[in-house]
């Protein structure tokens, strides 16, 4: 190891400064996740925060598609730390999973510890340990479930929340990994009877949290009896490269996942039946306009439709491959 590697900095200087490695913006989950990602997944209890990161795990390990939507370029390793819960039953949410989400279980090391603290001396030691043991299979994406086992201290306090945060990027950034971390939200503000939108505030615990991460996602459970939907949804980030909504459907007890419900299905047809109509093709702005669709969700859709969809020429316009030749 060379002594600037050993360094808690890197330094830049003439052209360096204006020459961005493109591999560092890669998506890992295209739309939801990219390298070198710190990003979080908040929501409140049994609100199926647990079961996304879980699939989430899967579909990297076997480079599947996650929601059957959102592409995985290749396989990756992804070690999953499970801080609250007992073995058995982490164990069997994957047991059931895999039953219809592909898995790789070469591609996942899942580490199970309620008392493993980040930032603590002992975790210190530990990470370092698991690095050195480990090192021919060093992850990809690190996902910490849950947040607040995770860390020592208070889970409000600052200082605490720097020094959970600085441990963890540390690891990443030895790793080259991205970090979903797994968290739970405030108890709902009420005011005037009704339960009021907090966004991003929702997020338990210091301010510095959310400072910390690219970008934060919110699963909120439909409030209807029996209703096992939820929206998952994205309000700030850092990139324009994020899915800002989905709505999601959990399918239990076995085969456990969760889906894209009907709706977005719909909107994917919209987006088909006008490069249908369109059969020049037709670039993003236009397929915007037309379809009244974030960006974000027509990259994903089209993403879905890879095997029937081609780009064409710069900028980019997107064609149905039977008209390609048209």
């Amino acid at each position: 190891m060379t002594e600037e590697k050993k360094l808690p900095f890197r330094i830049y200087t003439g052209q360096g400064i204006l020459t961005r490695d493109e591999n560092k913006s890669q998506p890992l989950i295209q739309g939801l996740l990219f390298e070198n990602d710190y990003i979080m997944i908040a929501a409140k209890k049994k609100s199926y925060k647990s079961i996304c990161s879980m699939q989430m795990a899967c579909n990297l390990s076997s480079g599947t598609k996650f929601l059957d939507t959102f592409k995985v370029p290749k396989p990756q390793m992804v070690w999953y730390f499970a801080t609250e819960g007992k073995d058995e039953d982490i164990k069997d949410r994957f047991i059931r999973m895999s039953q219809h989400v592909k898995i790789n279980t070469d591609n996942i090391m899942l580490i199970c510890s309620p008392g493993f603290r980040f930032n603590s001396k002992f975790g210190t030691e530990y990470i370092r340990y698991l690095c050195e043991k480990y090192k021919d299979k060093l992850p990809k994406v690190i996902i910490i479930d849950a947040l607040y086992m995770a860390l020592k201290g208070s889970i409000k306090d600052d200082e605490d929340v720097n020094d959970f945060t600085t441990q963890v990027r540390v690891f990443a950034e030895h790793c080259n990994a991205a970090v979903i971390l797994v968290h739970h939200t405030k108890k709902s503000t009420i005011f005037e009877g009704r339960p009021v939108d907090l966004g991003d505030e929702e997020v338990y615990g210091s301010a510095f949290l959310l400072a910390s991460v690219d970008h934060c996602f919110l699963m909120e459970k439909i409030k209807e009896k029996d209703d096992k939907r939820a929206i998952l949804k994205c309000d700030t980030q850092r990139s324009g490269n994020i899915v800002e909504e989905i709505e999601i459907q959990l399918n239990e007890p076995a085969p456990l996942y969760l889906e894209m419900v009907d709706k977005h299905k719909h909107k994917k047809h919209i987006v088909k039946e006008l490069l249908k109509v369109n059969k020049a093709g037709m670039n993003m702005k236009q397929l915007m306009k037309s379809s009244s669709l974030p960006r974000n969700s027509i990259y994903a859709f089209l993403n879905d439709m890879e095997e029937e969809v081609d780009k064409v020429g710069q900028p980019i316009i997107y064609k149905l491959k039977e008209y390609v030749n048209v």
